[in-house]
C-alpha cells in the first residue's frame, strides 16, 4: 500500500513538472509569442523537484520504470533549456570581453573608463554561464578593465607631475621677477623686453594646480606691477 501510494505522489510529481513545461511554451495573451522563461524558476524545479521524487520511496520498481523514464526525459528537457540559455550567456560574456579588449586600444582614457563601467554593468545584468566557464570568463573580463582603470590612475598621476612641475616653474618665475624688481635694468628697453619674456613665459606654463592657480597669478601680478614700476621710476 505504501509503495502505490508513492507511486502516485510520483505521478503527481511528473504531472505538475510536465505542466510547468507546458506553460513555458504557451502563447501570450492575444496569440503574441510565449514570454522569455523564467530560468531562475527552472533551474529551482530541476532542483527540487528530483528532491520530492527521492522523497517518495519505496515504490515498486517494475511500476515504476516507465514513469521515471518520463520523469527523467522531462527533466533532461528543462535541463536543456538551462543549458542553451547559459551557452547564451557564455557567448554575451564572451562579446563583453572582446569590447573590454578593444577599451586598451581607445586613447580617450575618460571614455574607455566610462565604457568600462557600462560593461561591468552589462557584465551584471547578463545571467550565469557553464560553471567550467565562468572563473574563466571572469577574470579575463576583470582583468581587461582593470588595465583600463589602472591607464587612468596613470593619467591622473602624469597630469599632477605636471602641474606640480608648472607650479614649481611658476613659483621660480615669481621669484626671479621679485628679485629683478629690487634692481633697476640698464635701460628702459632692455626693461620692457623682460616683462614681455616673464609675461609670455608664465601663459607658456599652462594648466596650474587648481588650489594654488589663484594665488599664483596674484604673486605673479604684484612683481610685475613693482618692476613695471621700477620702470617707471627710472625713466622719471
Amino acid at each position: 500500500a505504501a509503495r502505490r501510494e508513492n507511486l502516485e505522489a510520483r505521478r503527481r510529481v511528473l504531472e505538475r513538472v510536465l505542466a510547468f513545461e507546458a506553460r513555458l511554451d504557451a502563447p501570450g495573451p492575444e496569440g503574441e509569442p510565449p514570454a522569455a522563461p523564467d530560468y531562475p524558476l527552472i533551474a529551482r524545479v530541476l532542483r527540487e523537484a528530483p528532491q520530492e521524487w527521492r522523497g517518495h520511496s519505496p515504490v515498486d520498481r517494475d511500476a515504476a520504470r516507465a514513469l521515471e523514464a518520463d520523469f527523467h526525459r522531462a527533466l533532461d528537457r528543462l535541463r536543456g533549456r538551462i543549458d542553451a540559455w547559459q551557452a547564451g550567456n557564455a557567448a554575451d560574456k564572451q562579446a563583453l570581453v572582446t569590447r573590454a579588449r578593444q577599451l586598451g586600444q581607445l586613447p580617450d582614457v575618460a571614455r574607455a573608463v566610462d565604457e568600462a563601467k557600462r560593461l561591468q554593468a552589462e557584465w551584471k545584468s547578463t545571467g550565469p554561464v557553464p560553471h567550467a566557464q565562468s572563473q574563466a570568463l571572469w577574470e579575463e573580463f576583470r582583468a581587461l578593465c582593470n588595465l583600463v582603470f589602472e591607464r587612468r590612475q596613470q593619467a591622473f598621476a602624469a597630469q599632477s607631475a605636471a602641474l606640480d612641475q608648472a607650479k614649481s616653474q611658476a613659483e621660480a618665475l615669481c621669484a626671479q621677477v621679485e628679485q629683478a624688481a629690487k634692481e633697476p635694468p640698464a635701460d628702459r628697453q632692455s626693461g620692457e623686453a623682460r616683462l614681455f619674456e616673464w609675461r609670455d613665459a608664465f601663459e607658456a606654463l599652462g594648466e596650474l594646480p587648481r588650489a594654488d592657480v589663484r594665488s599664483l597669478r596674484q604673486r605673479f601680478q604684484r612683481a610685475m606691477e613693482r618692476y613695471e614700476a621700477l620702470l617707471a621710476g627710472q625713466e622719471q
